[in-house]
């Protein structure tokens, strides 16, 4: 059910922004309690980009930028959004401007005291 939620989100994001990349987004990670969910976004390119950053819960419910407000990045420089929600699991990234060439996602989690567990790179 969690897969399907997710592919709608997708679909919804997709068809809203026809003219642009396809999204990244993460394989799910579990915060521990009282830890955090970190999506980070890595431009590599030599221009700014734009890009809608969201976070999901466990049942597909965006916890962090529900409203799809873009982000502006500039050429070599990276931008994280983090939620403390236990429930947070996935990342995902739609690009505004640009493609994906240059562009890097992760996925990271990390304990109260802020000691990084897990990372994963979303495609």
């Amino acid at each position: 059910m969690l897969r399907s939620t997710l592919v709608a989100v997708l679909v919804l994001l997709v068809a809203a922004s026809i003219a642009h990349a396809q999204p990244f987004i993460t394989p799910g990670l579990e915060p521990p309690n009282n830890g955090f969910l970190d999506c980070r976004v890595v431009n590599a390119g030599e221009k700014s980009i734009d890009f809608v950053r969201q976070i999901y819960d466990f049942n597909g419910n965006i916890v962090v930028n529900p409203l799809g407000f873009e982000s502006n990045l500039g050429a070599h420089a990276s931008s994280v959004s983090s939620s403390s929600d236990d429930d947070a699991r996935y990342c995902l990234v739609q690009m505004r401007s640009a493609g994906r060439n240059g562009v890097r996602i992760t996925l990271s989690v990390r304990d109260a005291v802020g000691t990084l567990l897990a990372a994963v790179e979303g495609r």
